[in-house]
């Protein structure tokens, strides 16, 4: 019911500081990015800058959850049947066996710092938005776990707090890979992340084009 296409009364958090220093970061990325916050002004949206608490905290604290977590389910696996994962996947269960219980606890605690200082950022705001990596896929034959580790992704944050995010086209590389926007919004509240993804694409066409790469393949 919520989705007309307008955003205004919306209050949208941008998150700068800690997505755009990356060496490895796509040089398209700042300008994709910065021309998709005018789009969502443009659907009546208000900006505003914010900065994500303990944001390196809180993304290590992924390496010392999820990676025993995962293990855990899948140790018999890894153990018996090891070719039928992909090298990065098994590399990162592996992973899982370098954490220890105290940084697992410690991990855990952090997380729920940060779970109730995000939730005070987001007390005056209906989303935060910033992107969903800093970087295009990796081709295949440059996939690796040594790539999977420098490419940026910035969806671990929100990972580790638990919060609903979505990620939407926001366009294309110079090489035709597509970037994308990230839009994250209160625990619990769906409901906004759709909203403001439906009106940026009511308002952009990426979702509907097709990465040149693509084309060549289909054809």
């Amino acid at each position: 019911a919520g989705l007309s296409g307008s955003l205004a009364g919306v209050r949208i958090g941008v998150e700068r500081e800690h997505h755009f220093t990356s060496p490895y970061n796509d040089p398209a990325l700042r300008d994709l990015f910065e021309a998709s916050l005018k789009v969502l002004e443009e659907a009546g949206a208000t900006l505003v800058d914010v900065s994500l608490p303990g944001f390196d905290e809180i993304v290590s604290c992924v390496n010392y959850t999820s990676r025993p977590e995962a293990l855990a389910y899948h140790k018999l696996d890894v153990q018996v049947r090891r070719h039928l994962f992909g090298r990065y996947t098994a590399d990162f269960l592996l992973g899982g066996t370098m954490a220890t219980g105290y940084e697992y606890v410690q991990s855990q605690r952090v997380r729920a710092w940060g779970v109730k200082e995000l939730t005070k950022l987001m007390a005056g705001l209906d989303a935060i938005v910033m992107p969903t990596s800093g970087a295009a896929a990796v081709l295949l034959d440059g996939l690796s776990s040594e790539s999977q580790f420098t490419t940026p992704n910035y969806t671990r944050y929100w990972n580790a707090v638990g919060f609903p995010a979505l990620s939407i086209p926001m366009g294309f590389n110079a090489n035709g890979m597509p970037l994308s926007l990230q839009i994250a919004g209160k625990a619990f509240d769906e409901s906004a992340t759709f909203r403001i993804g439906d009106a940026y694409q009511q308002l952009t066409d990426w979702h509907l084009k097709v990465p040149a790469m693509a084309q060549a393949v289909l054809a």
